[in-house]
């Protein structure tokens, strides 16, 4: 069904249908059900075929059809007039989709890793302290649940596909939705393995049902890690950041390749520059010692000795 082939009908003129007609309004409308399907593996199909040289729809048009996609995908879904009177009553609402829970989950963990940085009662030194995984991971448990509100709740251990178990599960209060959270440690591990946790652990097994199909990939950052990352072997070493950035990018290709597949997304809690209260004190100390043994020097200067 090449665009080159295609007849152009007059307008104003009476004409009988064929089905080379018909043919030319079926690639029409499989385009308009594309346009139609929401999630970024759309729009990134779309920019592709921009791309293309000498596609039948200009550039410019694709590019504009991408962008209003993107503007319809942005928007939550519809309040009901119950969510108004919850709202009300506590600035909160239980969300109906997994895409929403994921949105509201992220927001929750980014006031989390806020008030253990810049929070009134800062504790990040206490994240710092955890010993191990499990202990990181029962702390971000009940961080979550003392800020779930109205919009979810938080299970530990619940089984999805091949009885499977992430480390949480928020979920929604009222619409009956799931989404899997997967929790991992960043300070001992490799860039393969964060990969892994992403690819394998969290998109093959707990991301695979058609209503599962949003899940959060969280890394908690404790300690510094003296040189950094190698995003490959033998690459140079980079900082938390940067790997970041590359596992972001990992899950935006995987959110991107099918509509209907895993979209996963990585957030972080990264307490590594955090000074510990008593190192803080210590230096305190070792200044004020410091500056009272200068004042005393200044006080009784040494004698000189007569020759």
């Amino acid at each position: 069904m090449r665009p080159a082939d295609d007849i152009v009908r007059a307008n104003g003129k009476v004409y009988s249908p064929g089905l080379r007609d018909e043919a030319q309004n079926a690639r029409h409308m499989i385009f308009d059900r594309l346009l139609k399907t929401p999630g970024e593996a759309t729009q990134a199909a779309i920019r592709r075929m921009a791309e293309i040289a000498d596609f039948p729809i200009e550039p410019k048009h694709l590019r504009i059809h991408a962008e209003r996609h993107a503007e319809v995908n942005s928007e939550l879904v519809a309040w009901l007039p119950s969510d108004v009177v919850v709202f009300e009553n506590s600035f909160d609402r239980a969300p109906r989709t997994t895409e929403d829970l994921q949105l509201i989950a992220r927001r929750r963990l980014e006031a989390v890793e806020h008030d253990l940085l810049h929070g009134k009662f800062a504790q990040g030194d206490t994240l710092q302290g955890l010993a191990d995984e499990n202990a990181v991971q029962r702390w971000v448990s009940t961080q979550l649940e003392e800020r779930r509100k109205e919009a979810y709740t938080v299970q530990r251990e619940t089984h999805f596909a091949d009885e499977k178990e992430p480390d949480i599960t928020l979920t929604s209060r009222h619409g009956g939705v799931d989404l899997p959270v997967e929790i991992k440690v960043a300070d001992g591990l490799s860039v393969k393995q964060l990969e892994a946790a992403l690819e394998v652990q969290l998109c093959g097994q707990y991301l695979r049902h058609q209503t599962a199909r949003h899940g959060i990939l969280l890394l908690v950052h404790q300690q510094p890690r003296p040189g950094g990352w190698e995003i490959a072997p033998g690459d140079p070493l980079v900082p938390f950041s940067a790997v970041m950035d590359h596992l972001h990018s990992r899950a935006r290709a995987i959110r991107e390749s099918a509509a209907t597949g895993p979209q996963p997304i990585v957030c972080k809690i990264d307490v590594s520059e955090v000074v510990p209260l008593k190192d803080k004190r210590a230096a305190a100390r070792a200044k004020r010692k410091s500056s009272t043994a200068k004042t005393r020097k200044s006080i009784n200067p040494p004698s000189k000795r007569r020759t």
